[in-house]
């Protein structure tokens, strides 16, 4: 087993690090992509103790959504 003093976070880059510095107008940056799963979104729920239902339950967000909207449409046009 290796110590966690032999660690290199730099082996486990995927993308170089770059300062702002670094950066060119026009430059076109391209990271892998990667498809999340509800399993993922399990295991974060998991190790981030955050369990609102807005992250995995999609008809609770659909419903919060269509409530923020008809409250926003309230506001703009001075009904609410």
């Amino acid at each position: 087993m290796t110590a966690i003093s032999d660690f290199d976070p730099d082996a486990f880059l995927v993308v170089p690090a770059r300062t702002f510095e670094d950066l060119r107008i026009g430059e076109v940056f391209r990271a892998p992509s990667r498809t999340l799963t509800d399993a993922h979104a399990a295991a974060f729920q998991t190790v981030s103790m955050d369990n609102h239902p807005l992250h995995y339950d999609a008809e609770w967000a659909r419903k919060q959504h269509k409530y923020l909207l008809r409250r926003q449409r309230a506001v703009r046009y001075g009904d609410g």
